[in-house]
């Protein structure tokens, strides 16, 4: 068989049928390899005892590439097995072609190339003639090599048939649940590439609105206009959860005042005075806070002190969207 193939089967198992394919090889190993040096002992053998279970978030399918451990050079053979697996894929489209009646209780080879001669008689096939025609003729000359047994009526040779049928239907059943899986994966994959597309769109309208808001509404050239200054307390700040953290802890202890105000669209110059003298000043911007929430990031570091972005939004907010 493997002579023929262009490439090496595939199968779908998952770990606990793998597992327990192992167990029911081991306990009925004497009928199905009675001789010692047989090679499915040869390879219990070497994988040993199986697990006792398998855990349920390991039970995944797996895809295996079969591989012939055992395969060995056989030139002599080599054509004749070529032959044999030539005369299954001759014998399929018969299979197909041919209508079998319900009165023939068991398919036998015989059976089948006597009513596909008949079939293509009526219906002067004669593709189907000739493929049967050389069916026959390959079967006498693998019977001579002792491929095949008109003893058996050729049975072992139907089975091979019949099992490669089984093992293509499998397959085929396996790659259309595959697809499905893969068409389900998608879809949920573009449903939330829409869902990511429509965030992004909200966001993009919010700071366009957020930066309109602070633009100048009139038309042609307008004076700046400063708005503000707010005076907040270091403990009102505290409060309102806006500063989050202090560095250095011990300038809390002086109390200083936060004096905020912006010249520029969407720019917050942040003064902070203590007894009145002016100790630092700090710049902030309105897109760089927004970038933050939209990422997910809670904080803001400045120099002295640490802000909380989504509460420092909400200030800025407050203050300054009703005064504009």
């Amino acid at each position: 068989m493997e002579l023929t193939q262009k490439t090496k089967p595939v199968i779908y198992i998952t770990a606990h049928e793998i597992v327990s394919t192992h167990k029911i090889l081991l306990q009925h190993l004497n009928e199905l390899a009675p001789e010692k040096e047989d090679n499915m002992r040869v390879v219990l053998n070497d994988l040993g005892a199986p697990p006792d279970d398998v855990d349920e978030s390991d039970d995944k399918e797996l895809q295996l590439t079969l591989n012939n451990r055992f395969k060995v050079d056989m030139e002599e053979e080599s054509e004749s097995l070529r032959l044999y697996n030539q005369t299954k894929e001759l014998v399929l489209p018969i299979l197909r072609a041919v209508p079998i009646m319900n009165s023939i209780a068991r398919l036998n080879l015989m059976d089948l190339m006597e009513a596909g001669i008949n079939f293509a008689a009526d219906t002067s096939n004669r593709t189907l003639s000739a493929q049967i025609n050389r069916v026959l003729e390959n079967i006498q000359i693998l019977e001579q090599a002792g491929l095949v047994s008109k003893n058996d009526n050729y049975e072992s040779f139907v089975r091979d048939i019949a099992l490669e049928v089984a093992n293509r239907n499998a397959i085929k059943e396996q790659q259309k649940k595959e697809i499905q899986r893969l068409t389900t994966t998608l879809e949920s994959l573009q449903k939330h590439s829409a869902y990511v597309n429509e965030q992004i769109t909200d966001y993009t309208s919010y700071m366009n609105e957020c930066r309109e808001h602070y633009r100048p509404r009139k038309k042609g050239k307008v004076k700046k206009k400063k708005v503000g200054p707010f005076k907040f307390e270091y403990k009102e700040l505290v409060k309102k959860k806006v500063i989050v953290e202090t560095d250095p802890p011990s300038a809390a202890k002086k109390a200083p005042t936060f004096i905020i105000s912006s010249d520029s669209v969407g720019v917050f110059d942040i003064e902070a005075k203590i007894a009145g003298v002016s100790v630092d000043k700090m710049q902030i911007e309105l897109d760089d806070l927004l970038d933050r929430h939209h990422n997910g990031i809670d904080k803001l570091e400045l120099d002295q002190v640490t802000l909380d972005v989504n509460m420092t939004l909400h200030l800025l907010n407050k203050h300054f969207r009703i005064l504009s």
